[in-house]
This record gives structure tokens, C-alpha cells and sequence, in this order.
């Protein structure tokens, strides 16, 4: 395949097989620039131990807009279970980076437009399941996986309450992910059976009136708020 006319950037799965772990990513480029990842802990082992790495391409972009191949990248992404972040996968989040502000801006767009923001809330993406066209029933991969989490209850988008039961069954478990060390465990068990999680207690930004949990209300609003710099400007 050529650049620029066949494709001009890809989504890749990285094998590391001495630690038996992937790495999933995305780069607007050429096959043959040398590009490895932006994952730092992956990019290290690489540069000690570049022989025990196998890459392999799971799609191509046959566009130049950047922001359509990060969509891909986050449908990808959106399939990791999230237990397996930094123990199965090199990825420590389930983001795609390498967005500008400006990107940032256009991806939100257009995800509002099609009713596929997170902010659109439950209702929303029940309705978009039901009918086939949440993106995340793309490809046929996508698919079987988001059909399987939503058959046994663990996929993100459930309504409130019976995601509320899986959460509940996943914390007498010691399955949650946010059941940490030892004894971070017992305190986050006991928060998250009483609905105190701050990962539970919703907040609302005073500034850009957003309502989300706490964990968000502390990090991307209150003086943290973007719309704090657009009114100072």
C-alpha cells in the first residue's frame, strides 16, 4: 500500500511476547517512518528489547482528518475491558491522545451531533443500540463485544439501575476496578455499597453548569473549568 494514496494513517496492536502484552494506537503517517508509539512505558521496552515486539496493522485510514481516525482509534479502545489497562495492555487509559484543543473541540462536535457523547446519557444510547447505530456497533469485532457486555450486564452504557446491580454484584466479588490495594479495597467496598464513591456523587460545575461525578468535578471543572478561560479572554 502506498502513502497518500492508499492510506494515510493506521490503527496498530503492538505484541511485547517476553511480557505477553499489547499496545493499541494510532498514528497519522507512513508505515515506514519509524514511528513505534506514544505510550512511554511501551516506548522504553522497545529501545531495550526491540526483538521481542511484533506489530500488526488492524485498520487503514484512507482520509487525512486526523480527528476521524482518533473516532476509529476510541472504537478500538472501547473494546480493552477496563481490568485489563496497564496488566494485559501497555495503554493506561482508554483514551485516544493526540488531540489539539482544536481537534478536541471538532471530535466533541461531532459526537454531540450524533448523539453518541457520553453527556447525551443512557436513554440516548439504549435508543442507538436498540436501532444499530451506536458506533460501537461498527465492525464486526466491535459488535460481538459490545453485544456480549450488554448480554451480562457490564457494558458502561446500561441504565442506571441495572448497572447499579452489576456494579453492586462486581463489589461483593472484589471484582471493581476501583477496588485498589488492601486497604484501599475496604474503603472504596464500603463507599461504593453506600453510594458514596466519589466515583457515584454527582457535582455540578458552577461555571459551565456540566453535572458529572465528583472524580470529574474535581479534575476538568471547578477552577479547572474551561469555560473560566473564555470569559477571562
Amino acid at each position: 500500500m502506498n502513502y497518500k494514496t492508499d492510506y494515510f494513517g493506521f490503527i496498530y496492536l503492538w505484541y511485547d511476547r517476553k511480557r505477553n502484552k499489547f499496545c493499541l494506537g494510532s498514528h497519522m503517517g507512513s508505515l515506514e517512518d519509524d514511528y513505534i508509539t506514544s505510550t512511554g512505558y511501551m516506548k522504553k521496552a522497545y529501545r531495550k528489547r526491540p526483538d521481542d515486539f511484533k506489530r500488526k496493522i488492524l485498520y487503514f485510514h484512507q482520509t487525512s482528518d486526523r480527528v476521524s481516525l482518533l473516532e476509529v482509534e476510541q472504537c478500538w479502545l472501547n473494546m480493552i475491558q477496563q481490568d485489563e489497562l496497564k496488566d494485559k495492555y501497555y495503554n493506561m487509559t482508554k483514551n485516544a491522545a493526540g488531540m489539539s484543543s482544536e481537534d478536541a473541540k471538532r471530535f466533541n462536535d461531532k459526537r454531540i451531533e450524533s448523539g453518541s457523547h457520553n453527556f447525551l446519557g443512557p436513554d440516548m444510547n439504549r435508543k442507538r443500540v436498540n436501532d444499530g447505530t451506536h458506533h460501537l456497533l461498527g465492525g464486526k469485532i466491535a459488535k460481538r463485544n459490545a453485544e456480549k457486555r450488554l448480554k451480562d450486564g457490564t457494558h458502561h452504557f446500561l441504565e442506571e439501575g441495572f448497572s447499579k446491580q452489576v456494579q453492586l454484584k462486581r463489589i461483593n466479588e472484589g471484582t471493581h476496578n476501583f477496588l485498589g490495594g488492601q486497604m484501599q479495597k475496604e474503603t472504596s467496598r464500603k463507599l461504593l455499597l453506600e453510594g458514596k464513591h466519589s466515583c457515584q456523587v454527582k457535582g455540578k460545575c458552577p461555571h459551565c453548569g456540566i453535572v458529572t461525578n465528583l472524580i470529574n468535578i474535581r479534575k476538568w471543572h471547578n477552577n479547572n473549568c474551561k469555560s473560566l478561560s473564555s470569559i477571562n479572554n
